[in-house]
């Protein structure tokens, strides 16, 4: 039986790439075109996996899967602990859209009284983060699994042909 790499360092790669992305202010725009930042991070999990292989190894689409469904749940938490990490510093799109009520003249009361509800820390932040851990996991695992089997369509040991065989 052939001896396989850890998936673990891949998914965490994966992970931290595609959560990181996904909760940066202007950059998480990029989830808006069919969550494009967990996909990538299904790629960049299978490519990171595919490079620890043994010269040889196949890269198969099951070890594909798991290292996509892994980093979507590791993409999930990082992306969890960073939201509310650049929330309390205040670089989240609320401070941002704070920054702009404050420099705006003109604001309907309407948008500041929204602003201000999700402002509030009416002590559902937990329930809040629990909801949105578990959303972003459940996103998390299946589109990455998804990247997880392109980067199987990419980046597949090729088998050597006579063209690549080295004459000495």
């Amino acid at each position: 039986m052939e001896q396989t790499p850890s998936k673990l360092i891949p998914a965490l790669i994966g992970g931290a790439f595609m959560g990181i992305l996904s909760v940066m202010p202007v950059i998480n725009a990029g989830n808006c075109l069919c969550f494009m930042w967990l996909i990538i991070g299904g790629i960049v999990a299978g490519r990171t996996y595919s490079k620890s292989l043994q010269p040889g190894v196949a890269f198969k689409t099951g070890d594909a899967v798991i290292v996509g469904l892994l980093a979507g749940i590791y993409g999930g938490l990082f992306r969890t602990f960073f939201y509310y990490l650049l929330q309390r510093l205040g670089m989240s799109e609320l401070g941002f859209l704070q920054q702009l009520l404050e420099s705006s003249r003109e604001i309907s009361p309407e948008f500041e009284e929204v602003f201000n509800e999700l402002q509030s820390d009416d002590g559902m932040s937990t329930i809040k983060a629990v909801s949105s851990l578990m959303v972003w996991i459940c996103l998390g695992s299946i589109f990455s699994m998804a990247g997880g089997l392109l980067s199987v369509r990419f980046f597949k040991n090729k088998k050597p042909t006579r063209d690549d065989a080295v004459i000495l």
